[in-house]
């Protein structure tokens, strides 16, 4: 038990339109890196958090709806 609080066990907060890039091992079940508009987060499981957005191509070109679950190690280090 941490008696300090753990910050890192706090809900994690990510604004509607944020706009984040996870590489393939910041992704449960990743093939490539891909970059993400947030539009919003969704179930929490252990150390993973589901990110439902829009997937957008390098130069910022929409490329459709997609449900990622993401590493919230990851989500945090983005946030940063």
């Amino acid at each position: 038990m941490n008696s300090g609080g753990d910050v890192r066990a706090g809900p994690l907060v990510i604004p509607p339109g944020t706009v984040l890039r996870l590489a393939k091992d910041d992704q449960r079940a990743g093939v490539w890196p891909i970059w993400i508009r947030i539009d919003r987060l969704g179930l929490r499981e252990d150390r993973w958090q589901l990110v439902e957005g829009h997937q957008l191509a390098d130069d910022g070109t929409p490329m459709g709806r997609v449900q990622v679950w993401a590493a919230l190690d990851a989500l945090r280090k983005g946030l940063a």
